[in-house]
């Protein structure tokens, strides 16, 4: 038997992009929701840092769709995770409220970090390659991340800008 580096399993003879697709009713799944997504980067083969930002920005965007969305007005959540060769595409949606994009400002630096509400769209939008957020008042929100393997987005969220 030979045994192949864990990231290596993705240049098989696969078919992509691979979904793999989770619907929580609430909040108290964030374990399952950011372990998943960490195994699922690791196993892709991202740097350790990598796995860390991926952790952390679907974890974001679960608070945020459970608690602007999901909480009062839906069913839930649904988090899609799209893996392809070099990238992996990451869904958070729910159906609940919505909100109005153009009255909501996303950070594009990280001072962002100093505040205690607000962080979430920021984060998400610095530790991705591409990230986009769809919504409307009463339509609810889809938020897609992209992260690639070989990332341009930078784990820069180092002590000079934690509290």
């Amino acid at each position: 038997m030979q045994i192949m580096p864990e990231h290596e399993w993705m240049s098989s003879k696969r078919k992509f992009p691979e979904c793999i697709s989770f619907n929580f009713p609430d909040a108290k799944y964030i374990s399952v929701v950011k372990k998943n997504a960490e195994l699922i980067a690791k196993n892709m083969g991202f740097k350790e840092e990598h796995v860390y930002d991926i952790g952390l920005i679907v974890d974001e965007a679960f608070v945020n769709a459970v608690e602007h969305g999901a909480k009062k007005y839906s069913s839930g959540v649904t988090v899609d995770f799209m893996i392809y060769k070099d990238k992996l595409e990451i869904i958070v949606e729910d159906n609940g409220c919505g909100f109005d994009i153009d009255t909501t400002k996303v950070p594009d630096d990280l001072t962002c970090l100093h505040s205690i509400r607000g962080r979430g769209l920021g984060l998400m939008k610095l530790l991705t390659d591409e990230f986009e957020v769809i919504t409307a008042v009463g339509a609810g929100t889809r938020v897609q991340m992209i992260k690639y393997i070989d990332s341009r987005a930078d784990s820069s969220i180092n002590n000079d800008y934690l509290i």
